[in-house]
């Protein structure tokens, strides 16, 4: 259901801050630090609740953020006190925003004649 879910809501969080990563030496070989082929930053951890696979150090705070169901129900949050580089940040978030959005209405569009609406249990 995880497609279906992302497929009718979209999240944008816009961050600005310092941002540290260090790899977990316990989960690989210690003395390998090639990163080929291996994400130096797990966006899916980033900001959930670490299982102890990544350690963040840094000072980061929300600039804007986002949230837009599938009937255009929409939530934002914008930070009070924006300096100029956190309103040039604001206006990429919103350019990011209109971008999803537009891509979202693309794929449903494409995925929609594979959905056929059954009436009255007649195809």
């Amino acid at each position: 259901m995880s497609f279906i879910s992302d497929l009718v809501t979209l999240d944008v969080i816009t961050i600005t801050g310092q941002l540290k990563v260090r790899k977990d030496v316990t989960s690989g070989n210690a003395n390998d630090d090639s990163l080929e082929g291996r994400q130096i930053i797990d966006f899916n951890t980033l900001f959930s609740r670490s299982d102890g696979k990544l350690e963040i150090d840094g000072d980061m705070r929300v600039v804007a953020a986002t949230h837009i169901e599938i009937d255009k129900d929409t939530f934002t949050f914008v930070a009070d006190n924006l300096s100029e580089n956190d309103r040039e940040l604001l206006h990429m978030h919103v350019d990011a925003v209109n971008a999803a959005s537009t891509a979202r209405a693309e794929i449903i569009a494409r995925l929609k004649p594979n959905f056929r609406r059954v009436e009255g249990g007649n195809e």
